[in-house]
């Protein structure tokens, strides 16, 4: 799945994504970096919650810098607009709609800047007032939202049953 989200982010970067700055917002070990940078970004920042999975990304070596953070709180270690583009694989479903990760993400990308995110096919539907008021309140606009995607298709929780969908906003 990191390889699809950053090449849809790619697509929407109008050929500039080796000039963007883009946050991988639960970054893992590293591996939406890596995709990022096979689809030509450079300059990318590293977070994510486990200290451990922070360290590993680092060591892959694609990132400008990774720091240790929490989607569920502030990213009080970020200026508004200080970033080009934001993505989080994999990490939605361990989140809640009425918290602050997406309406801090569209404070940290600057107006213009992409949001791409993934949502879980058995979590999408209590997400979508969250969408809604976002796109409501002006913070962002819809640009693409895949068909639903296989996910984990080997591992018997997932199989056919729980599929994955790309998001992806403007920030207003």
């Amino acid at each position: 799945m990191p390889e699809r989200v950053a090449e849809a982010v790619r697509l929407h970067a109008g050929g500039r994504e080796g000039e963007l700055s883009v946050l991988d917002a639960g970054a893992g070990d590293g591996l939406s970096g890596r995709a990022l940078v096979q689809c030509g970004f450079r300059n990318i920042v590293g977070i994510d919650l486990s200290p451990e999975l922070a360290a590993l990304a680092r060591d892959r070596g694609v990132y400008a810098s990774v720091e240790v953070a929490d989607l569920s709180q502030p990213l009080a270690n970020f200026a508004d607009d200080a970033f080009d583009a934001a993505t989080v694989v994999g990490v939605m479903t361990y989140l809640e709609p009425d918290g602050c990760a997406l309406p801090e993400l569209c404070r940290v990308v600057r107006q213009g800047g992409l949001v791409c995110f993934t949502h879980s096919t058995d979590k999408l539907r209590m997400w979508h007032d969250t969408h809604e008021r976002l796109a409501s309140e002006g913070r962002w606009s819809r640009v693409h939202i895949s068909e639903p995607l296989p996910y984990l298709p080997k591992n018997p929780e997932y199989g056919d049953n729980i599929k994955v969908v790309i998001h992806i906003y403007r920030v207003s």
